[in-house]
C-alpha cells in the first residue's frame, strides 16, 4: 500500500482529525464496521481508497471497504498486523485461482499478484520474487503465448511472467537459452487451477476426478437408407452417464476419449455419443439444438454438389472455434503472410467464422460440405514482388528486391492413419494437436506428430480449388507434412529451392489455360492468379538493373513504385493479363509516348525494364499440375470461380469434400460404415501459420 510522506501538514491534519495522542501512531476508533469514517482515518496517510481500487483489477466495482480484506485493525497500532489480509481463496474458487503445486512448490497468491495492482494486467507485480532465488522485472500486459509483454518475451527472452522461475524446463527457461514452443497463450495447456503443470502424456496419468455430462444426443433418420436421397434426419436427446477424466490436461483442448482411432476403432473411454438410430418425430436441428458430432447420414445417391437440396435435412455441426496457432511469421523473404497473427480477433475482420459441417456417405464414398463466413477472397501465395511492400509485422526486414508476398483462404481437416500422439497427447484425447504441433524433432513448430500417422486433407484457394482437388497430404514423424504419392498439385515457381527472395523461374506464356476438370467442368485459370502446366516460358531479365533504367526513362510517366501517374499504373494487376510478347510490342508501338525512349535501349535493358515493369503487381508463386494418384484421392466442389478474377469481395466460402470410404492407399485414413473417428479442422484467412478451429471433433458414419 502506498504511503504518503510524512509532513508537518499531515501530522497536523492527524491531531485535528484524531485528537491528542501520539503523531506517530494516529488512534483508529472503531472495528471492521466504522464504515466511511474509518476511510478518512486511514486516508491520512495512505493514499485515498479510490486510488486503490482502480488498481485492483475489478475489485472497485463491489464497492470493498479497507477493512473488507484489511484484519485486525487494532486501536493505536500500526504495522503488520494491521496489514493482514484473508487468503484470495475466500472470495475466489479456488478451482480457478488455487497455484496447486503439482509441477513445483506451492506458492500463496501475493507472491505473483499485488493485491494493490501494477502496471500489469491481472494483478501481476512489477517485481516477483522467483522460486529460484533473485528478483525478476516483469512486463505483463497481453495475454498473448510469445510477444512483448506476453507470457514469454520475444524482445528480452527470459523475461516473461512464464519464464522467470523456469530453470530446467525444456522451454522459455530463465536463461533465455531454450527450444520455441507452441504459441497459444500459455494458460490454455498449463492451467491455472493445475499450477501451471505440464500437461501429462497419457501413461503417466491416474484418472482421479470424475466429470459428469448433461446429456448427449442419439440421432434418427426418419427415413432408411433405401430411400432417396432427400432424406431429412432429425434427432433427440438423452442424460449421458457419468464418465471419468484427467483432472491434468492432456493438450491445449483435453477432451475425455470416446473415440476409436483407425479402420477398425475401439472405445477406450465411456463413449459420450451414439448413432443408434431411435424412433423419434424430433424436428431437424436448429442453432441451439445441434449435434455434438459429425454424422455421416447414410444415403441412396450421392448428392449432385453443393446445392443439392439433400444438405437442407442433413443435420450440421457448428464447432466452437478457437485459436488454434497465433503469433507464427514466416521466414526471410516472406512478406505481409500472416494477416490472421493474432488469431479469432483478426479472422474475417473479427467477424464470426461460423463454420457449418455437414457429411452424407452413400457407402462407397463420403461427402463433406463446409461453410464458413469470409469476406475476402484471398488468392495469392508467395507472390513475386519487386521491391514490394514492407511487412508491419517484420519492421526489421527489408522488401528490397524479389520477395515472397501474400497469401490464401484455406480449411484442413486431419484424421488418424496409425495411432499419433505428441507431446500434448494421443490424437484420439486432442485431436490434431497430436499431429500438428510437436516441436521436438525440428526445433520450431512444425507439422509433424511424434509418432504415428495423419491424414491431412489441406484445401487452397490458390493452389488446389483451381484443379478441383484437395492437396491430400501425409502427416509422420520422420518426414513432417508432404504430399501423398503421385504428381503433386502445387509446385513453387522459384529460381532458386528454398529461396523467397530469388525471383520466379517461369512466367504465364500468353496462351489460354484452359481446362476441363474431373467432374467435367471447362475452366480457364486467370493468368493474373495462376500459371498451369504447360502454359509457362522462362522468366527472363534482371529486375535490379532495369529499375535504374526504369527510375532514369519510365518513372516520370508511371510513376517511381509504378503507381501511376501520366501513364497508367503498373501496380494494378490487370497488367499481368498482358502477353509478355504484347507487352514489348505495346512499348515499342508508335502509341505508346515512350516508345522513342524504350527503342533507343539495347535488347538487354528492354528485357531487364521489362521484368522491372512485371515487378510491380507480381508474378505468381507457384505453377500447378493435373495431380495423379494418392495425391489425388480428394476431390472437390465449391462456389469459387477461377477463370476471371475481378472482384475478391464475397460473404462466405461453400465447399464440397469428395473421398472414397477405402481409397486403397496407405497413406489415407480409410473409413468403414459404422464407425467413428476423430478429426480436427482448421481454417485459414489470408495466413498459413497462424489459424483458427477446433483440435477435436468426431465423424460417425452411419452403418
Amino acid at each position: 500500500m502506498s504511503v504518503r510522506p510524512f509532513t508537518i501538514a499531515a501530522a497536523l491534519c492527524a491531531l485535528l482529525a484524531v485528537g491528542c495522542g501520539d503523531v506517530g501512531a494516529p488512534q483508529y476508533s472503531g472495528g471492521p464496521s466504522a464504515g466511511a469514517a474509518a476511510y478518512g482515518q486511514c486516508a491520512l496517510c495512505h493514499v485515498a481508497l479510490a486510488d486503490h481500487m482502480a488498481g485492483t483489477g475489478g475489485h472497485e466495482s463491489l464497492n470493498l471497504k479497507c477493512e473488507t480484506c484489511h484484519a485486525n485493525l487494532e486501536p493505536g497500532e500500526f504495522g503488520p498486523g494491521h496489514r493482514s489480509i484473508p487468503a484470495c481463496a475466500d472470495c475466489h474458487s479456488v478451482e480457478h485461482t488455487h497455484h496447486d503445486p503439482a509441477a513445483g512448490t506451492a506458492q500463496q497468491c501475493q507472491v505473483c499478484h499485488a493485491p494493490h495492482g501494477s502496471d500489469n494486467i491481472k494483478l501481476i507485480r512489477e517485481l516477483i520474487q522467483t522460486t529460484t532465488g533473485p528478483i525478476r522485472p516483469v512486463t505483463f500486459t497481453s495475454e498473448n503465448g510469445v510477444g512483448n509483454g506476453g507470457f514469454a518475451s520475444a524482445s528480452n527472452p527470459g523475461s516473461g511472467v512464464c519464464e522467470i522461475c523456469h530453470t530446467t524446463t525444456r522451454f522459455y527457461r530463465a536463461d533465455g537459452i531454450d527450444q520455441p514452443h507452441f504459441t497459444l497463450p500459455c494458460i490454455t495447456c498449463h492451467t491455472h487451477a493445475s499450477g501451471f503443470a505440464t500437461p501429462l502424456a497419457p501413461a503417466t496419468q491416474t484418472p482421479t476426478t470424475t466429470r459428469t455430462a448433461t446429456r448427449t444426443r442419439t440421432f434418427t433418420p426418419t427415413s432408411t437408407a433405401t430411400e432417396t436421397p432427400t432424406v431429412t434426419p432429425s434427432f433427440t436427446e438423452s442424460p449421458t452417464p457419468t464418465e471419468t477424466a484427467s483432472p491434468t490436461p492432456t493438450g491445449p483442448s483435453p477432451t475425455p476419449s470416446a473415440t476409436p482411432t483407425g479402420p477398425s476403432p475401439t472405445p477406450t473411454n465411456t463413449p459420450t455419443a451414439t448413432t443408434t438410430p431411435t424412433p423419434s418425430a424430433t424436428p431437424s436441428p436448429t442453432a441451439s439444438n445441434t449435434p455434438i458430432v459429425l454424422r455421416a447420414v447414410r444415403v441412396s445417391a450421392a448428392p449432385s454438389g453443393i446445392d443439392d437440396p439433400l444438405w437442407d435435412g442433413v443435420p450440421p455441426l457448428r464447432p466452437n472455434l478457437e485459436n488454434v496457432s497465433t503469433q507464427l511469421l514466416y521466414g526471410d523473404g516472406q512478406l505481409n503472410m500472416t494477416q490472421t497473427y493474432n488469431g479469432v480477433s483478426e479472422f474475417n475482420g473479427g467477424d464470426p467464422a461460423g463454420l457449418d459441417l455437414r457429411a452424407v456417405h452413400d457407402g462407397t464414398t463420403i461427402y463433406i460440405l463446409a461453410q464458413w463466413n469470409d469476406a475476402t477472397f484471398n488468392v495469392d501465395r508467395r507472390r513475386w514482388l519487386f521491391n514490394g511492400p514492407g511487412d508491419p509485422l517484420k519492421p526489421s526486414e527489408s522488401a528490397i528486391g524479389w520477395t515472397s508476398q501474400k497469401n490464401e483462404d484455406r480449411i484442413a481437416f486431419a484424421f488418424e492413419i496409425t495411432p499419433a500422439q505428441s507431446e500434448f497427447g494421443t490424437f484420439a484425447q486432442v485431436g490434431c494437436a497430436a499431429s500438428c504441433h510437436n516441436t521436438a524433432a525440428v526445433g520450431g513448430p512444425d507439422m509433424r506428430p511424434a509418432s504415428g500417422a495423419v491424414d491431412m486433407w489441406h484445401w487452397k484457394t490458390a493452389r488446389s480449388e483451381p484443379l478441383g482437388y484437395v492437396d491430400d497430404q501425409l502427416s509422420t514423424a520422420d518426414q513432417g507434412l508432404a504430399d501423398d504419392a503421385g504428381t503433386p498439385i502445387e509446385n513453387r515457381n522459384g529460381a532458386a529451392a528454398d529461396n523467397n527472395r530469388s525471383g520466379p523461374a517461369t512466367e504465364w506464356d500468353g496462351t489460354t489455360q484452359a481446362l476441363t476438370r474431373w467432374d467435367g467442368q471447362m475452366i480457364a485459370l486467370d493468368p493474373a492468379y495462376f500459371i498451369l502446366e504447360g502454359h509457362r516460358r522462362p522468366f527472363t531479365g534482371d529486375a535490379a538493373a532495369g529499375d535504374v533504367v526504369y527510375q532514369a526513362n519510365c518513372a516520370l510517366c508511371h510513376g517511381s513504385k509504378g503507381e501511376g501517374g501520366i501513364g497508367p499504373a503498373f501496380t494494378d494487376i490487370a497488367i499481368t493479363r498482358i502477353p509478355p510478347a504484347e507487352l514489348y510490342a505495346d512499348s515499342a508501338a508508335p502509341a505508346h509516348p515512350g516508345a522513342s525512349i524504350f527503342n533507343s535501349l539495347s535488347a538487354q535493358q528492354q528485357t531487364d525494364v521489362l521484368a522491372r515493369v512485371r515487378g510491380f503487381a507480381g508474378v505468381p508463386g507457384y505453377f500447378l499440375t493435373p495431380p495423379s494418384g494418392s495425391v489425388a484421392d480428394v476431390r472437390t466442389q465449391s462456389d469459387v470461380s477461377v477463370n476471371l478474377i475481378t472482384n475478391t469481395d464475397r460473404t462466405q466460402y461453400r465447399l464440397l469434400t469428395i473421398r472414397p470410404l477405402n481409397t486403397g492407399h496407405d497413406d489415407d485414413t480409410q473409413f468403414t460404415p459404422g464407425s467413428q473417428y476423430p478429426f480436427g479442422v482448421a481454417l485459414m484467412d489470408d495466413d498459413g501459420r497462424n489459424h483458427i478451429g477446433s483440435k477435436k471433433e468426431t465423424l460417425a458414419l452411419d452403418p
